[in-house]
């Protein structure tokens, strides 16, 4: 039996072990702290934001209910329980998500008072930096330094206190690893559960070494309790735990025993919380069929969420072989990244051929290996392929990976016979292994410190808080749903009830709406964001691709910004169906100048619109406005506004909007001569400085006779940090801009006295 070198050649180390200790706990408790607060730029992933609309629900004692709506789960409840009188959309039990990770989150803005969401609304003069966002991130933060204390307290007993500290600190400065720290997704969590469970895997083994049989099964059983939790924290944990099942199934004597004793312990834990959830669903079965056709079929899993009817998904075809290899290979192309970056972590699997005298150190490390590999296979099957994701499991091994990649290469120089000078080079070995790993994150440190500057800069595109947070809640109605491509943020920021967008326009109509109806949601508009039209590849066949009939729609706005002076509306071009017979399936039918969504409003620009049955100033009738738009002004001419009339409205209730400038700032005076022509008068134009503009607005009423009634005055205020586009208003009767408006920001809205009208929102 070959001997093992670090436990041959380790000596003391000079400096005090408890001091050294105390040094990391700081080093790396600062850096994680720079990270949550000083670069620091929200939340930027979709299953972050799912989990935390959820948590905010079940600290508001609604249950472990989402606003988040995926078109199969709401036709699946519709379908089994839409004919009783009290189904209830709104409070539709979630099904996608573990629950541990939402539950510690739901703590947390207990705690803070996050949970009352109009109570802690973002400010339109300050961060565009949702405050809950941070306090997600701090909890992910505390699980990731959690997790090196389990990674310190693990690798010290398979190895020793140098392989064990610098293994913290590769962690600590991994790139990969911190941007887990403040994702908010389960990975840090997931991790401290996986080493809880290797603790106590590790503790079982040296009792089986020693004959303490009793000692085994309580370690176990702690063991298989620590990986139940961690498929509490994430569903796919589950294909950790049945590597581990393996493992123990082959490890101890007699075969399987083990095993079975660990599949009764987690089904006992599993069972309860799995089917309860799963219940509106269709239970577990239809919930693991649908998680099938995700696998097998020709569409990914996120497509079959978003669909009404699995019979179009075709089943069990060549493409899932081709897809599985393509994945595999993927997978195994990005491991090094997905292991965090760190130069060791491939070592493991050279330490594979490597036999160690403690029996201990040799069963973690097969049994690491059996999770990991059931993890790959997991991951082909059902699994994103991004390095930061909420199914993403190589992160969980990164510890181990690092520990067993840092003793090989302690073993290579323990066999070198260096002597005394074995210490400094083992020393110098360690510095450049920690520069080489914590390189991405040196590289990129400059570049976000410039992002993050005294107010932050958000995850733009595609995520801008500010415009669902302080605007589309304010146009929108708390019981009403909306149709949307990016519904976590809809669900998160805004706190309303929202759809994913389908591909098909006649599920939508045939199928998901009449459920929504029945559920008691109606649809009150359509959010269109950088998700769609901007963040996919493949140009127009990309979007295609991924939206299907909603194709027109989702490309409108990036329409837009390429051809700013024309007031084109994309959606207008399609009003005519493709199939014969097929009725109003056509885009047009839903959002256009003659749809039953005809006007936009304009949250960021032609980058996040949302089409509603009227423009949002008529829905902010008789408030106070602040908007975030470009900042350079000019004096103009009073000009007239009208805007999309409501169909359920009648024509002589046409609303109209009356501009006039009453402050402007120096700077600009030069207008375009063509603007008169487009029937358009600009009220803003920026390029570079920061600037404000007031102007006051009178919301009138044509009565028959051509005469006005004026129901309502408010002011808006322009202001904006940043430099912007062309800003303009046009006198369009069925759109407001001929130029997108370019709402850099935000707006925040107060109401004004009782005699105003006030149509739409809360």
């Amino acid at each position: 039996m070959a001997q093992d070198p670090t436990k041959r050649t380790s000596r003391p180390l000079n400096l005090n072990v408890p001091a050294l200790r105390i040094m990391l706990a700081i080093l790396i408790s600062g850096i994680c702290l720079f990270n949550l607060f000083i670069t620091y730029r929200g939340l930027d992933q979709p299953e972050a934001m799912d989990q935390a609309q959820i948590a905010r629900n079940v600290a508001q004692g609604r249950g472990f209910t989402s606003q988040f709506l995926r078109p199969i789960d709401v036709v699946t409840a519709d379908k089994r329980h839409g004919r009783k009188a009290d189904f209830n959309l709104g409070a539709m039990t979630d099904s996608n998500n573990a629950p541990l990770n939402v539950y510690a989150l739901a703590a947390a803005l207990k705690m803070t008072g996050y949970d009352r969401f109009e109570e802690v609304r973002m400010q339109e003069d300050g961060s565009p930096i949702y405050g809950a966002d941070r306090v997600v991130s701090a909890v992910s933060t505390v699980f990731f330094i959690l997790s090196l204390v389990l990674s310190y307290i693990l690798t010290r007993r398979l190895f020793d206190d140098v392989v064990a500290c610098t293994t913290v600190v590769l962690m600590g400065l991994s790139e990969r690893l911190l941007a887990y720290a403040v994702s908010g997704l389960p990975q840090p969590l997931m991790m401290c559960c996986f080493l809880g469970a290797m603790l106590c895997l590790h503790s079982a083994i040296a009792a089986e070494v020693n004959g303490r049989s009793r000692a085994v099964l309580l370690y176990l059983a702690g063991s298989f309790v620590c990986t139940a939790l961690l498929c509490l924290s994430g569903w796919m944990g589950l294909w950790v735990a049945f590597g581990l099942l393996v493992f123990c199934g082959f490890y101890f004597r007699p075969l399987g025993r083990m095993a079975i004793f660990g599949a009764v312990v987690l089904v006992a834990i599993l069972y309860f919380p799995l089917n309860s959830l799963t219940a509106s669903a269709g239970g577990i079965t239809q919930k693991f069929f649908t998680a099938l056709y995700g696998c097998f079929g020709q569409q990914d899993a996120s497509d079959i969420m978003r669909t009404t009817d699995l019979g179009n998904t075709p089943f069990n075809n060549a493409v899932f072989f081709l897809r599985l290899l393509g994945y595999s290979f993927v997978g195994l192309d990005s491991l090094y990244v997905s292991l965090g970056s760190i130069f060791v972590t491939p070592f493991f699997f050279l330490a594979m051929f490597n036999r160690y005298r403690s029996k201990s150190t040799q069963g973690i490390k097969w049994a690491a290996f059996a999770a990991w590999l059931t993890s790959c296979v997991g991951m082909a099957l059902f699994g994103a392929t991004s390095a930061i994701s909420g199914s993403q499991l190589m992160v969980l091994f990164t510890p181990l990976f690092t520990a067993f990649g840092l003793a090989l290469m302690f073993n290579f120089l323990g066999r070198m016979d260096l002597g005394e000078s074995y210490r400094a080079i083992r020393g110098l070995a360690i510095f450049f292994v920690v520069l080489i790993s914590s390189g991405m994150y040196l590289f990129k440190l400059p570049n976000n410190l410039h992002k993050a500057n005294i107010n932050g800069a958000p995850m733009y595109p595609p995520y801008y808080p500010p415009a669902l947070n302080l605007a589309l809640e304010k146009i929108t109605y708390a019981d009403r749903a909306v149709l949307t491509d990016q519904p976590w943020t809809v669900a998160w920021y805004a706190d309303r009830p929202a759809v994913w967008l389908p591909k098909l326009l006649r599920e939508w109509r045939d199928d998901l709406e009449p459920a929504l109806k029945r559920g008691g949601l109606e649809t009150q508009g359509v959010l269109i964001t950088p998700t769609s039209h901007s963040m996919l590849p493949g140009g127009l066949r990309g979007i295609s691709s991924q939206y299907g009939d909603f194709m027109p729609l989702v490309s409108e706005g990036k329409l837009l910004q390429y051809a700013p002076n024309h007031n084109l509306l994309f959606a207008d071009l399609f009003n005519k169906s493709l199939v014969d017979g097929a009725g109003d399936d056509n885009i047009a039918s839903l959002a256009s100048s003659t749809g039953r969504f005809d006007g936009r409003n304009y949250l960021m620009g032609a980058d996040i619109m949302y089409y509603t049955t009227c423009t949002s100033l008529i829905d902010l009738a008789g408030r106070t406005i602040k908007l975030k738009v470009p900042d350079k002004s000019g004096t103009y001419p009073e000009c007239i506004v009208a805007v999309a009339e409501n169909p359920e409205r009648s024509p002589e209730n046409d609303h109209v909007l009356q501009v006039k400038m009453a402050r402007t700032l120096n700077g600009y005076s030069n207008l375009p001569k063509d603007v008169a022509e487009r029937g358009g008068m600009p009220c803003a134009v920026s390029y570079e400085k920061t600037g404000k503009a007031t102007a006051e607005l009178i919301l009138s009423r044509c009565a028959e006779d051509g005469s006005r009634e004026v129901l309502g005055e408010f002011h808006l205020v322009y202001t904006s940090p940043f430099g912007g586009r062309y800003v303009g208003i046009t006198k369009d009767t069925k759109d407001m801009s001929a130029a997108p408006v370019r709402f850099e920001g935000s707006f925040e809205l107060t109401r004004r006295p009782a005699e105003c009208v006030h149509v739409g929102g809360k």
